[in-house]
């Protein structure tokens, strides 16, 4: 089964289920040119995780679908700087 795909703020994530350990699977690239707030880029110190504000390849898994693409969406907003 192909995996379905959402694109989201120009990255794409893409996402399905997996009857091996029932759970849906997403994955996403986050891109080395990001554009982040200047705001952002001068803070010595951020509540942010460091893996969200990372560039690089994401996997996550959660059993409810519409869960799993609300929290791939805010990792790509929090990488962002939204």
């Amino acid at each position: 089964m192909l995996p379905k795909i959402e694109i989201y703020e120009a990255i794409e994530i893409r996402y399905g289920y997996s009857i091996q350990d029932d759970l849906y699977h997403a994955h996403f690239d986050l891109p080395a040119d990001r554009h982040v707030q200047k705001s952002l880029q001068s803070e010595s110190h951020s509540t942010m995780p460091v893996a969200s504000s990372m560039p690089g390849k994401f996997h996550i898994h959660g059993p409810v679908e519409g869960e799993l693409l609300d929290r791939a969406r805010t990792q790509i907003d929090t990488f962002l700087g939204k």
